[in-house]
């Protein structure tokens, strides 16, 4: 994945729906881990405590957990459009729908995560319908 860098003034700046990246070392066992914000209570219960070197900031920058938590494409179907939340905040598609343009081709098929994309999943015949826009400012590409 990808690590925003740090930024000021927190929480502000952090990238909607991101959450901090730490890498903490538990000394005991001459260990380091990178996890994020809702991972950190359970890293340091067990040790990973101290940042490396000694000197540094624990905090790497930011980024999205993964998940995918659009809602079924069909009722009772998986949830999930097959892009990764943090991904479609990038890209400026909907995070809680299948299908951010309403043309019934969903982002995934329209803009794979790999392969060649098929199409803008931001326009179709509503208009543009993605709230974010960044890569698509310009028109598909």
């Amino acid at each position: 994945g990808y690590i925003y860098q740090p930024c000021t003034v927190e929480p502000a700046c952090i990238p909607p729906g991101a959450e901090k990246v730490y890498r903490a070392c538990k000394v005991a066992d001459d260990d380091c881990a990178t996890f994020l914000e809702s991972e950190r209570t359970t890293f340091e219960a067990v040790g990973y405590t101290a940042a490396y070197p000694s000197d540094s900031n624990k905090v790497l920058g930011y980024a999205y957990p993964y998940a995918d938590n659009d809602p079924p494409r069909f009722p009772g179907g998986p949830v999930g459009d097959g892009l990764v939340d943090g991904f479609e905040r990038v890209i400026g598609t909907k995070i809680d729908s299948w299908d951010s343009d309403g043309d019934v081709i969903g982002d995934a098929e329209e803009f794979s995560m790999v392969g060649v994309a098929v199409s803008d999943p931001c326009s179709g015949t509503s208009g543009r319908n993605c709230p974010a826009d960044v890569i698509f400012q310009n028109g598909f590409q």
